[in-house]
């Protein structure tokens, strides 16, 4: 079984791993998270002017070479700092 958010992406902040057959946490990718929301909650800027302080910073969003307002509201959308797990959205174990 496999969460995805999208066709072949996987939930903000993990990573597939097709030999081990898990999901895992992204570095990275919670890096990233971690930083918007410091500028979302810290310094109250919008979607946008979040989007324009990473691509300052020269922090590269998964895919790309620049954020979009869209993106940063998406990640920022998960209210989970816990990795995600295998388990589909509405299906019960």
């Amino acid at each position: 079984m496999k969460t995805q958010q999208g066709p072949g992406q996987w939930p903000s902040g993990a990573r597939w791993h097709a030999h081990k057959k898990e999901l895992t946490e992204d570095e990275m990718e919670q890096a990233r998270r971690d930083r918007a929301r410091q500028l979302r909650d810290e310094d109250e800027l919008s979607y946008r002017e979040i989007a324009a302080v990473l691509d300052a910073e020269a922090i590269r969003p998964k895919r790309g070479d620049r954020w979009h307002p869209e993106i940063v509201r998406r990640i920022l959308a998960n209210p989970s700092d816990q990795p995600p797990t295998l388990r589909r959205p509405g299906r019960t174990a």
